[in-house]
């Protein structure tokens, strides 16, 4: 069985969570079917994986082989280790969505309008439908309600609750433990990091020139 480490930026500064969840959902997917639990999430304290990178908030390594960095390539090396578990009936469908996902939610445009229309399409397409594609869960739910779930503009629309289709179907998507509870942990995972952060005292103040001590003056008290 082949195994991989998942890495993941912690200081997710310079990508969107949008890039990292459809990986995670993905990854705690395979590993609940899979009692050997054949992905291991790893966590790195930095804002990119490779800072030559800048899709490199999210990346795949197999043990003794260079790591594979951003959404699109991390997605295609599980997809292509777990098809099994990620795929439906209907591969090429899916893959649809995967790229309407990389290009329509957590791509290069993220202005307001643009996203209103990509989930104008969506709430269409879902008319009458449980899944995005066929009558299981696939990569194409994971990685659009990763993607949604990721993007601030996306939530705020859904909880306006005037696109029915889709706040039921995203409702829904959300309510599959293996889903939720990954997402939590991601989250539990940075406020942990976050306060542990905050509880660290730094006093130096960087003064010049002190190999030799340092004199402090206070002014003289009033008579």
């Amino acid at each position: 069985m082949t195994s991989y480490n998942l890495l993941v930026a912690q200081k997710v500064v310079r990508a969107p969570q949008s890039h990292i969840y459809p990986a995670l959902i993905a990854s705690s997917i395979i590993n609940g079917e899979d009692p050997m639990q054949p992905i291991a999430v790893v966590y790195v304290e930095a804002e990119l994986l490779e800072n030559s990178k800048p899709e490199s908030s999210i990346g795949v390594q197999l043990e003794g082989q260079e790591a594979v960095y951003g959404p699109k390539a991390v997605i295609e090396k599980l997809l292509q280790s777990h098809p099994g578990r990620l795929r439906g009936s209907h591969p090429a469908l899916e893959d649809e969505w995967v790229a309407f996902t990389l290009n329509r939610l957590s791509g290069g445009t993220k202005d307001f309008k643009s996203t209103s229309a990509a989930l104008e399409e969506l709430n269409n397409h879902l008319t009458l439908r449980t899944f995005l594609v066929g009558y299981t869960l696939t990569i194409a739910d994971i990685s659009v309600w990763g993607a949604l779930n990721g993007s601030g503009q996306a939530i705020s629309a859904i909880k306006r609750n005037h696109l029915p289709n889709l706040v039921r179907w995203f409702k829904y998507i959300s309510s599959i433990e293996r889903v939720a509870t990954v997402i939590d942990a991601f989250k539990t995972e940075l406020t942990t990091k976050k306060k542990a952060k905050s509880k660290e005292g730094n006093y130096e103040i960087g003064l010049l020139d002190t190999d030799k001590g340092v004199v402090t003056r206070f002014p003289p008290e009033p008579s």
